[in-house]
């Protein structure tokens, strides 16, 4: 798949050189002739624009600590 499409499926378990599991399509870059990683995209952490969240999204918050000095 990889030579006839030039990027395979997803692929999942990859483990990176941190140890952390990661998944990805392989992908021939043309330009340097070399197989790269192309990442599956992520939902974006911060809240849409317009600056709400879902009703049914669990929100942590964290209450700041402020040291005394820079009170």
């Amino acid at each position: 798949m990889l030579l006839k499409n030039g990027r395979t499926d997803v692929i999942k378990g990859f483990k990176s050189k941190a140890g952390k599991d990661f998944d990805a399509a392989l992908v021939v870059n043309k330009e340097t002739h070399k197989i790269d990683f192309e990442f599956a995209r992520q939902e974006p952490i911060a809240p849409p624009r317009g600056g709400y969240y879902p009703d049914d999204a669990e929100i942590e918050y964290y209450e700041p600590v402020i040291p005394e000095e820079m009170k």
